[in-house]
């Protein structure tokens, strides 16, 4: 009977702590949170900046890449007239104007790359190969909270500004010259501030390289000073994948330099706060080994959680087992072996 009671308990104790360790309401905050802020933006109007009729033979008078061809507003609007021209050809073709990083491409560097190194890491730290300094649930929730955040502000921001594009000309000469299939245009030619391509793109690389910052500094001493380098210089490899998205905004004349740039700082912001407030815990800015819910990160990679009542149950979650040796006598109480292991966890 007392046997009996005791695996209910543990069963329990071990279900209640795995909800904890994976931050179920975590994740369904962080979630909820987003959605209401995107409703709430979602109530107010899109707000269009005044242009200029000499801005848009100026600074929103660059052109739009259709095929080949560069073309300005005064070529679209000729099409009326002639349409021999290449631009003329490229717009009766229905050909999107060109982006050297697509909405595609875009969402692979965003999203795609860190979930792909968020698994790569827990599959190298199963086989041993890799010692991070935060579980996968905290990478995990860091992650879908840097990029909920910059996406929601991005969107905010430019919903907001309304400031236009350098061819904002060009775009509203295709929207009226193209037809329907170019529609969508309309509202991206005043979306110009903070650009999102560089918000987003820094969002994501930014965040996989304080992860792996974050994660030297846990088995550092464990490594040649050669291979500390060479696996730091590696983790600033994303950023230079964010580098190269902003810039050909610029070059495609869909953003102005402080666009690019405010997008950056946005999307670095975004992961500087998942990484200090979500992914690593308080204990490891301070040297502890305590994080806030209680689990110890022990030296050798195991995740140990001890309850506070006074003695009593000691939950152990390992990648192998402990000895359960039991009763010493110390602490009356009883080790209990989780059913999962550290690895499924952190």
């Amino acid at each position: 009977m007392g046997s009996s009671e005791g695996g209910r308990s543990a069963a329990a104790v071990s279900s209640a702590d795995r909800i904890r360790r994976w931050r179920v309401p975590e994740f369904v905050g962080v979630v909820v949170g987003l959605a209401v802020v995107s409703l709430v933006q979602a109530c107010f109007s899109e707000y269009e900046q005044f242009v200029p009729e000499n801005n848009k033979e100026g600074i929103n008078g660059f052109p739009v890449g259709l095929g080949a061809e560069w073309c300005t507003a005064s070529d679209l609007s000729s099409c009326a007239i002639q349409s021999e021209s290449g631009c003329c050809k490229g717009m009766q073709a229905g050909k999107s104007p060109h982006e050297t990083v697509d909405e595609f491409q875009l969402w692979f560097v965003y999203f795609v790359i860190p979930a792909a190194f968020v698994a790569v890491r827990q599959v190298l730290a199963k086989l041993g190969l890799y010692r991070g300094a935060a579980s996968l649930a905290d990478v995990i929730l860091g992650l879908v909270f840097c990029l909920g955040l910059s996406v929601t502000l991005t969107d905010a921001i430019k919903f907001m500004v309304g400031r236009p594009r350098p061819n904002y000309a060009a775009l509203r000469a295709l929207v009226e010259h193209g037809g329907s299939n170019v529609m969508s245009l309309k509202a991206k030619s005043i979306r110009s501030f903070p650009s999102g391509h560089s918000s987003m793109s820094m969002a994501g690389m930014f965040y996989v390289t304080l992860v792996c910052w974050g994660d030297l500094s846990r088995f550092a001493a464990e490594n040649k000073s050669w291979r500390r380098s060479l696996l730091a210089y590696l983790s600033i490899c994303p950023i230079l994948i964010s580098i190269y998205v902003g810039v050909s905004r610029i070059r495609d004349f869909w953003h102005f330099q402080d666009d690019v740039v405010a997008g950056w700082a946005l999307g670095a912001a975004s992961a500087a706060l998942a990484v200090r407030w979500v992914t690593f815990s308080e204990a490891f800015w301070t040297g502890g080994k305590t994080d806030r819910y209680g689990v110890v990160a022990a030296d050798d990679g195991l995740l140990q959680h001890k309850g506070d009542n006074g003695g009593g149950m000691q939950l152990i979650m390992g990648v192998r087992d402990y000895d359960s040796g039991s009763d010493d006598g110390e602490g009356g109480g009883t080790a209990v072996v989780g059913g999962a292991t550290g690895d499924a966890l952190a």
